[in-house]
């Protein structure tokens, strides 16, 4: 809206005759006051003549505001940038710093202090040698009395006659192990069974009686078990598993090679023989003490020829 210059009512902007006085109304230019008409000086929003708002009006309004609505988000970023900078600035100081002590710790390091905890080091061999010492040092010390010159002499202080005998003729004793305490040492469940069987090999039967166990010895005799073995040619032991062993108790499978003459002809049989064997811990030792044969099979029989 507009003010008329002859009656100041409001008239339109693009009105030619005022509706309140009918006059003629002189067409305003945007540069000129809508009141007096007179030229607006150019960014002011009142007019210098008449002091009426300019048409300036709203595009200076809009301007503030947008300025205002940018001002809201322009601080917030300043003082997030400001923090970023300062945190940026205090990592280098302290970089810096650290680089700067290890620097000089490692050109002057901390003195130790050995005034409480002082270990004083051990003299060597060379500052013992040149130690001075009241006495005069005898470089030629007095050779250990052999037994020949003690011998052949009687001590002139005490007249006590001492007799040595030369290292030479003392008596050599040679230390001496019992073979059963070897065996008691080194014995095992399976080394008690290869004894065994090397013993009946060797057709020792006495040795091979003595490692069965107490309670076998209780059931069978001495006689009978060379009754079961004389017959026997060759026997060897060629495999053994241990099922189960404990301190006390151990149980072997085996497998036997044997070759056996037959009691009531000339017929020699080869076989071989699997089964378990049951051993004891008798004071410390391992002792047979049940045979138990599950299979054998026979690999060949021999007969000798009669001449």
């Amino acid at each position: 809206m507009a003010n008329c210059p002859h009656c100041n009512g409001d008239v339109s902007e693009n009105a030619k005759f005022c509706a309140f006085c009918g006059k003629n109304i002189p067409q305003i230019s945007s540069n000129n006051c809508p009141s007096c008409g007179a030229t607006l000086l150019s960014g002011k929003k009142y007019c210098h003549k008449c002091g009426a708002e300019s048409g300036g009006k709203d595009e200076r309004r809009s301007l503030t505001e947008g300025e205002r609505a940018g001002n809201k988000f322009l601080i917030p970023v300043i003082v997030v940038g400001i923090m970023f900078v300062a945190g940026i600035m205090l990592c280098l100081v302290g970089i810096f710093s650290f680089k700067d002590r290890l620097f000089q710790r490692q050109n002057n390091p901390t003195p130790i202090d050995h005034s409480s905890n002082f270990t004083p080091p051990l003299p060597t061999s060379e500052a013992i040698n040149t130690i001075p010492t009241s006495e005069p040092v005898n470089n030629n010390p007095t050779p250990f009395p052999t037994a020949e010159s003690v011998n052949n002499n009687v001590t002139p202080e005490t007249g006590v006659y001492i007799n040595l005998t030369p290292v030479d003729e003392l008596p050599k004793i040679t230390p001496t192990i019992s073979p059963n305490i070897i065996k008691s040492i080194k014995s095992s469940p399976v080394d008690i069974l290869k004894q065994n069987y090397a013993a009946i090999n060797n057709r020792e039967f006495e040795e091979a009686y003595n490692l069965r166990s107490k309670s076998y010895r209780s059931k069978t005799s001495y006689e009978e078990y060379y009754d079961i073995w004389k017959t026997n040619i060759t026997i060897s032991l060629k495999e053994t598993e241990i099922l189960e062993q404990s301190d006390q108790r151990a149980k072997i499978r085996i497998k036997l090679y044997s070759e056996d003459k037959d009691k009531n002809s000339e017929q020699t049989d080869k076989a071989l023989y699997s089964g378990v064997i049951y051993l004891i811990n008798e004071d410390g030792n391992w002792r047979i003490d049940r045979v138990d044969i599950t299979s054998r099979v026979i690999l060949k029989k021999m007969y000798q020829s009669q001449g």
